[in-house]
């Protein structure tokens, strides 16, 4: 538009649109400018037994956040265990609890455990856990 000298261009972008971004070592995400609290403490099993799941061919125990009350893979600073469940005997920690990161962006939590055994590839094993919000869950 043109009014006095005066030119404006309306440019749509992706680019301008705010992020949300946050980061913690610890299980606990916290940012007044954000206006977002996020505390995953709940979920740990302090004296219970880790959390498990099943894929196709391993079964696999999270300690969220730390705390439960049988070691993963019988290690201390596992955070995740892979065990093969056609043979119980190979176990590989997926994640260890001192690499652990906890991110928000952009509405999407999630909880990284990196620095676990190596893969045949030669790199670590990670494992990445998605949060979604479910308030009647």
């Amino acid at each position: 538009a043109k009014s006095n000298c005066r030119y404006e261009v309306e440019w749509v972008t992706e680019y301008a649109c705010p992020r949300d971004y946050l980061e913690s070592r610890n299980c606990f995400l916290s940012s007044e400018q954000h206006d977002i609290t996020i505390d995953l403490q709940p979920l740990s099993r302090v004296g219970d037994a880790p959390y498990t799941c099943e894929g196709e061919e391993y079964v696999f125990s999270l300690s969220v956040c730390g705390g439960a009350e049988t070691p993963v893979c019988n290690e201390k600073d596992a955070a995740v265990c892979q065990v093969k469940k056609a043979d119980s005997t190979q176990a590989k920690v997926a994640g260890r609890l001192q690499n652990q990161t906890l991110r928000y962006s952009d509405g999407d939590l999630t909880l990284i455990y990196f620095g676990g055994d190596e893969c045949s590839s030669g790199f670590q094993r990670m494992s990445v856990i998605n949060f979604e919000c479910n308030k009647t869950a």
